[in-house]
């Protein structure tokens, strides 16, 4: 099995993505027998692209990972029943933040989840009204690119 990573080097996030797969697969009726992860290779150079990709072999550093993979999706499927967090009438978006801080989404996503960083306002205003993803947002709704050249959360 080969899990393709758009990085540069096989880092150790990569692992556990890959285990989720092997697992998957397993699960399948596929037996998977050894584990690559394929990402690009720092010394391709354009216009030979012969090397583009580099593999390494991570079979076994996944097969450690195996057992705590169904525990981990019964305890993301446990989440996930449970009761999802219901807004507070609020005045202000600061307000709406600190109530946001101690619901049931603060201790779902975590405190450092970026989410309920400060600065977040508008995310928060969005999750408050049962906006969960883009494509929640009324046809009307004018998006802007994220400042700084940084990824939207």
């Amino acid at each position: 099995m080969t899990e393709v990573k758009s990085s540069s080097s096989q880092k150790e996030e990569h692992l556990a993505d890959a285990a989720v797969q092997v697992h998957v697969l397993n699960r399948s009726g596929i037996d998977v027998r050894g584990v690559d992860i394929m990402h690009l290779n720092k010394e391709c150079h354009f216009p030979d692209l012969s090397n583009l990709f580099e593999r390494t072999d991570v079979t076994a550093a996944v097969e450690p990972l195996l057992g705590k993979i169904g525990w981990e999706i019964d305890a993301q499927l446990a989440m996930l029943a449970g009761r999802c967090p219901t807004s507070r009438s609020a005045s202000t978006a600061s307000s709406r933040t600190s109530a946001l801080h101690g619901s049931l989404l603060a201790q779902r996503l975590g405190p450092h989840h970026p989410a309920l960083q400060r600065g977040r306002q508008k995310g928060l205003r969005h999750m408050l009204t049962g906006v969960n993803k883009i494509g929640d947002l009324p046809a009307t709704q004018k998006l802007q690119p994220p400042r700084n050249g940084r990824s939207a959360p």
